[in-house]
């Protein structure tokens, strides 16, 4: 009988919002300091979670055949292919139309689906020639390393602005123990409230270690930080206790709400300075709340029209 994890279902359009978010800031004016730790905090958890959701449903309580191995991988570069098509539109109508965002964040969202990619070839690569405790050493040291070369000065070093780096560089430190951890998720665990109570002290403690590393002048992280594998373990092994013989499918609106934001950022600023509407162009938070109505609103469109990527496979058991 198939497995449905409500919790889950809904985490991911949590986390697609959390992601739009990250891209405008959209309590940068209203608060500075709340807004930066939403972002830093909150927002960092989205992509995690995404890379451990992919990793949970390949993985989980099963051993993948090759028929899999390749539509798993025909899925990434469909993906690919959709955020690259999305990116170039973005950047021709960021250019001549407005020239006035960001791409860093969204240049990320770009290079999601490569890192993927190369995390998971890592984990059926440390699957098959080592045992699984091996295999997490393995990548906990290769994310502690990434960590400590996640400092600004070391990245500038090592010019890790290129995309094939950023996507070798996240791909091979960062997504493989997130995906290596979800792999060994017990759902059946019954004790729901020590999954509580790890996650709420295992949050915090990541939050004063953000507030730590960034009015550090010594060490800088962005993307990684120490307790973030921690506290998503505990976040998903909760979310993960949560069964269900059906419930809502929330992929193909979480994949088109990521993919289609930042266009629908262009055009909500288009409209903005075609009807002079300032508080679209300078107000982050209506910013914000125009851009998560018009995805949502395309997203479930295409939802209907059973258009998406079937990156997000569900397991069967």
């Amino acid at each position: 009988m198939r497995k449905w994890y409500p919790y889950i279902e809904f985490m991911k359009i949590f986390a697609a919002i959390c992601i739009v978010a990250m891209n405008i800031s959209p309590f940068s004016k209203i608060n500075f300091e709340f807004n930066m730790m939403f972002i830093q905090v909150v927002c960092k958890l989205a992509f995690p979670f995404f890379m451990m959701m992919i990793s949970f449903y390949l993985f989980h309580s099963r051993y993948l055949s090759v028929d899999e191995i390749k539509k798993t991988y025909l899925s990434f570069i469909k993906g690919c292919v959709v955020s690259i098509v999305i990116y170039i539109i973005f950047i021709i109508l960021n250019r001549y139309f407005i020239q006035s965002i960001i791409t860093d964040q969204i240049f990320y969202i770009l290079s999601f689906f490569p890192s993927v990619m190369i995390g998971f070839t890592l984990i059926l690569i440390l699957k098959t020639y080592f045992s699984q405790y091996i295999s997490l050493i393995i990548t906990i040291i290769f994310y502690i390393v990434g960590v400590i070369g996640n400092d600004y000065n070391v990245i500038s070093l090592i010019s890790i602005n290129s995309f094939l780096i950023e996507c070798l560089y996240h791909g091979i430190f960062f997504v493989p123990l997130l995906m290596m951890l979800a792999t060994m998720i017990q759902e059946k665990y019954k004790k729901k409230w020590m999954f509580y109570l790890l996650f709420l002290i295992s949050f915090f403690i990541m939050c004063l270690e953000v507030r730590y590393f960034h009015n550090s002048t010594v060490i800088q992280l962005n993307d990684m930080y120490f307790l973030l594998p921690i506290v998503m373990y505990f976040l998903f092994s909760l979310l993960a206790c949560y069964q269900d013989n059906r419930c809502a499918d929330f992929s193909n609106i979480s994949f088109w709400i990521i993919m289609i934001h930042p266009l629908m950022l262009v055009n909500v600023i288009m409209i903005g300075n075609y009807l002079d509407c300032l508080p679209l162009i300078q107000n982050n938070f209506i910013q914000f709340i125009s851009v998560l109505f018009y995805s949502i609103v395309f997203a479930c469109i295409m939802n209907k029209q059973k258009l998406g990527c079937d990156t997000y496979e569900k397991c069967h058991v």
